[in-house]
């Protein structure tokens, strides 16, 4: 367990905010957002984007491309790059927090959709259509989870085929830890937008995703 030496009384605010006020905040709804928009980095369990390209093309190299290339949208192109590579940047200082505690990003997508769901727990199946995962890596990340002591499972009440996953005790506390210290590590991400820019950014993301679901359709 990490060392006790990044407490502070922001990151006791930070998990009181979480327990009772961040359902309909825009910081964690762009949070989830941003989860599902990066599920695919959830399919091995210490996959990370490997995406860091520092030297991002221009706008002038781009439209001197578009003049070879004429389905080139200048402005397009240029906006989703630096969406990655901030998408990346985000990532990584996330990887690093849950690397403090001993946990990679696949286990955190499904110990926080766990904490959500304390009272009733998940599937498997509910687990990898919410976390946007397979169930084959959902059922090795439960394995592991589960020999560290982290969730258990108990028998479903209809289906003796199926067991609903719980944290235990030493997942909760666990979660009790990191939540306080990766949601002020997203406030100070988020720090240098007004509230009305994060609504903004917010509607800006959801319809991003609405592109990318027509974009796989095609």
């Amino acid at each position: 367990m990490v060392k006790d030496n990044w407490r502070s009384s922001e990151t006791s605010e930070a998990l009181s905010l979480y327990n009772h006020r961040t359902r309909d905040d825009a910081a964690m709804e762009i949070t989830y957002l941003y989860m599902g928009m990066t599920a695919n980095l959830f399919e091995e369990e210490e996959l990370a984007m490997d995406f860091d390209m520092r030297d991002l093309p221009t706008r002038e190299m781009l439209q001197k491309f578009s003049e070879r290339i004429p389905e080139i949208d200048v402005t397009a192109t240029e906006a989703m790059l630096l969406f990655m590579r901030t998408s990346s940047n985000i990532f990584k200082v996330s990887t690093q927090r849950y690397e403090q505690f001993g946990i990679s990003s696949g286990k955190f997508a499904l110990l926080i959709l766990l904490y959500r769901y304390q009272d009733t727990g998940l599937l498997a199946t509910e687990l990898a259509e919410r976390a946007g995962i397979t169930k084959a890596t959902v059922t090795g990340l439960i394995e592991r989870m589960e020999r560290d002591g982290l969730v258990t499972r108990q028998d479903h009440p209809t289906d003796r085929r199926m067991s609903i996953i719980h944290l235990t005790d030493e997942g909760t506390a666990l979660m009790n830890e990191l939540l306080p210290l990766h949601f002020t590590s997203t406030s100070h991400m988020m720090s240098h937008l007004s509230e009305e820019e994060r609504e903004v950014l917010l509607s800006l993301m959801q319809k991003i995703q609405k592109g990318i679901s027509e974009t796989e359709q095609l």
